[in-house]
């Protein structure tokens, strides 16, 4: 969407392009919630657009990064908003903005097309904007790419804030918001995470393994199978097997990271 978006608008894309791509490496596990309980746990905020610079600066490559420019870092690290509006940071390169509108689009209507899929919603349950807006999730975000492009070409700078369908879109953003993925942080299995990941923390801070990292740093590189195996592993500690924990992907990452070196 990104890449489509700059194409339009005669903006670089390649830089788009590259912005787009690493925008979300350095998610933990389990996703938004992973970060909530790593920041709980570290007493100060843990950010997946952040950790995404970290990752490709310092930990890809046996630490020695991927090279990217710096206007793609900073497109990686810019990307990010939540809950907050659609408003477009001025002070950035117009390539950044359109990575984040993008981001917004794309993951809206591919959680609320989940969520049907799934049965956790129905398509009633959902907010008459959104089928205002199309039939099924291709048309909802063409929709919302013509508005875009649009407002963007009548401001001249990128903006989807004012018209029709980007109040609309917004609308269903903070409908999805509360109905969605605050109900979802509530429930069950999302609570099992919380617990699963307060259990890895446990288990690695007392891990007999190699203790040259931090704690929080194996479980921002974790994946969500990991953290699971990890959790499920620590309720019994009399029976460690580290063969097992050294064969996970992470293990691999960390045994090309130079041991004395600080990752920040």
């Amino acid at each position: 969407l990104a890449v489509q978006i700059s194409s339009i608008t005669g903006l670089n894309t390649y830089l788009v392009e590259a912005s787009a791509l690493g925008h979300d490496l350095g998610h933990s596990p389990f996703g938004h919630l992973g970060e909530k309980v790593i920041s709980e746990i570290a007493g100060r905020p843990f950010k997946h657009e952040i950790m995404s610079v970290v990752i490709a600066q310092q930990i890809e490559r046996g630490g020695r990064g991927l090279n990217l420019s710096f206007e793609t870092l900073e497109g990686i690290l810019h990307h990010s908003r939540g809950k907050n509006g659609l408003h477009v940071n001025s002070n950035l390169p117009q390539e950044h903005n359109v990575v984040m509108l993008a981001d917004k689009i794309a993951y809206t209507f591919s959680d609320l097309n989940d969520a049907v899929r799934c049965n956790y919603l129905s398509e009633k349950s959902l907010p008459a904007e959104v089928s205002a807006l199309g039939k099924n999730q291709r048309e909802r975000w063409l929709n919302c790419l013509y508005a875009l492009i649009k407002e963007s070409s009548e401001k001249g700078f990128i903006s989807f804030a004012d018209s029709d369908v980007a109040q609309q879109f917004e609308s269903i953003r903070q409908w999805s918001y509360i109905n969605l993925y605050y109900k979802l942080n509530d429930e069950g299995p999302r609570q099992q995470a919380v617990t699963d990941l307060n259990s890895v923390h446990r288990f690695l801070s007392d891990w007999p393994g190699e203790q040259i990292y931090d704690p929080l740093l194996i479980m921002a590189l974790l994946t969500d199978q990991e953290a699971k195996k990890i959790a499920k592993f620590a309720q019994y500690p009399t029976i460690k097997d580290i063969s097992m924990i050294k064969s996970m992907s992470f293990m691999e990452i960390l045994s090309r990271i130079p041991p004395n070196r600080p990752i920040n």
